[in-house]
C-alpha cells in the first residue's frame, strides 16, 4: 500500500507539470495567432488608408489637368475650328448650351476632391478642428453648387435616357448623403431632425463621418468614371474589326461607365465602413 501511494504521489507532480506545459503551449499559440491577426489587420488598414489617398490624389490631379487643358475653353460646334466638336462625349457642351453649367460643376467638384484629402485625415482634424469645420462648410457649399451645375448638364448628357437617369440618381445621392451627414452635427435650432441631436455626441460624430465617407465616394465617381471609360474604350477598340473608330468606342462605353462609377464606389464605401472604419 505504501509503495502504491508513493508511486501515485510521485506521478502527480509530473502530470501536473505536463498539464501546465500544455496550457502554456496553448496560450502561446493563441498569443501568436492574435498577434498575427492583429498585424494582418493593421497592414490591411494601412494599405487601404494610404493607398486610397494615393488614388484620390492622383485622380484629382488627372481630373484637374483634363479640365484645364481639355475644357478650359468652350467647345466650338464647328469641327473645322475646334477638333473637340468631333468627340461624342462633351460635343454638346457649346457656348449656347451647357458650358456654364459644366464650368460650375467641374470647378466645385475639384474643390470637393481636394478638400476631402484633408477632411478625412484624423491627425489634421485633431490639430485643426476649427479649420476642419470651415473647410466642411466650403465642401458642403461646393456640393450644393456642383449639384446645381449637374442639373444644368443632365439634359445635354451623351447616351440618352440611361445616362440622364444615372446622373440624376448620382446627383440625388451626392446631395442626400451630405444632408444626412450634416443632420447629425447641425445645431438644434436649424436642424429638422431633432431626434438625431438627442443622441450621444460620440454616436453623432461617428454617424457624421460614416455619411461623409459615402458622400465622398460619390464625389470620387468623377475619377472612377474616367477610369472605367478609358478601360472600356480600349476594350471596344480592340473588338473593332473594320478600322479604329474611337468615337463609337467611347459612345458604347459611356453609359455603363457612368453607372459603374458611383455604384461600385458606394459598395466599396460600405465595405470600408463596416469592415475597417468601425473596427
Amino acid at each position: 500500500m505504501s509503495k502504491t501511494s508513493s508511486n501515485e504521489n510521485s506521478s502527480t507532480p509530473s502530470s501536473t507539470s505536463s498539464e501546465q506545459q500544455q496550457v502554456e503551449k496553448v496560450a502561446t499559440e493563441e498569443t501568436i495567432n492574435t498577434t498575427t491577426s492583429s498585424s494582418s489587420s493593421s497592414w490591411l488598414k494601412s494599405l487601404l488608408k494610404y493607398g486610397s489617398w494615393v488614388v484620390v490624389g492622383t485622380g484629382w490631379a488627372a481630373v484637374m489637368g483634363l479640365s484645364i487643358f481639355h475644357r478650359f475653353k468652350p467647345v466650338n460646334p464647328d469641327p473645322s475650328i475646334d477638333p473637340r466638336a468631333l468627340e461624342y462625349v462633351g460635343s454638346t457642351y457649346t457656348l449656347k448650351q451647357g458650358y456654364p453649367a459644366l464650368a460650375l460643376h467641374a470647378s466645385c467638384g475639384m474643390v470637393c476632391l481636394g478638400l476631402g484629402i484633408f477632411q478625412f485625415q484624423e491627425s489634421f482634424r485633431a490639430r485643426h478642428m476649427k479649420l476642419h469645420k470651415w473647410m466642411g462648410y466650403i465642401f458642403n457649399s461646393s456640393i450644393v453648387l456642383g449639384a446645381i451645375g449637374s442639373i444644368g448638364l443632365i439634359p445635354y448628357s451623351a447616351g440618352g435616357l440611361a445616362t440622364k437617369s444615372a446622373f440624376t440618381l448620382l446627383t440625388s445621392i451626392w446631395v442626400g448623403t451630405m444632408g444626412m451627414a450634416m443632420a447629425y452635427v447641425l445645431p438644434k435650432w436649424i436642424n429638422p431632425f431633432k431626434s438625431l441631436i438627442n443622441k450621444e455626441k460620440e454616436y453623432r460624430i461617428q454617424k457624421h463621418r460614416e455619411w461623409m465617407i459615402r458622400c465622398y465616394a460619390t464625389v470620387m465617381s468623377s475619377i472612377s468614371l474616367r477610369v472605367y471609360l478609358a478601360l472600356f474604350t480600349v476594350y471596344n477598340i480592340f473588338q473593332q474589326k473594320e478600322g479604329i473608330n474611337v468615337d463609337a468606342a467611347v459612345k458604347d462605353s459611356y453609359t455603363s461607365s457612368v453607372w459603374l462609377s458611383f455604384v461600385t464606389n458606394l459598395i466599396l464605401s460600405e465595405i470600408y465602413i463596416n469592415c475597417v472604419y468601425r473596427k
